[in-house]
């Protein structure tokens, strides 16, 4: 399922993190969730994806970072992009 550009998934029963519809969560941000244990909701963070590929959710193509740094990186590449 999607949502926009990204994945949607049923994630287990004990993930912390938001849900969609009642039922859903991004799966890049459990992913996330299942290899460090750390929910990103709980610190306002951003499950970025390095490659810009918003379907590829390995782990080696995400990286935490905070809102503030989310949205410089996006503003560079906004910037830079033309």
């Amino acid at each position: 399922m999607r949502n926009g550009p990204y994945t949607l998934i049923v994630p287990p029963a004990e993930y912390p993190g938001k849900r969609y519809r009642g039922r859903y969560a991004y799966e890049h941000r459990v992913n996330w969730w299942k290899k460090t244990g750390n929910n990103p909701d709980d610190v306002d963070g951003v499950v970025h994806h390095k490659n810009d590929v918003k379907t590829d959710n390995d782990m080696t193509n995400l990286e935490f970072m905070t809102r503030t740094e989310h949205n410089k990186e996006h503003k560079w590449f906004e910037k830079n992009a033309e």
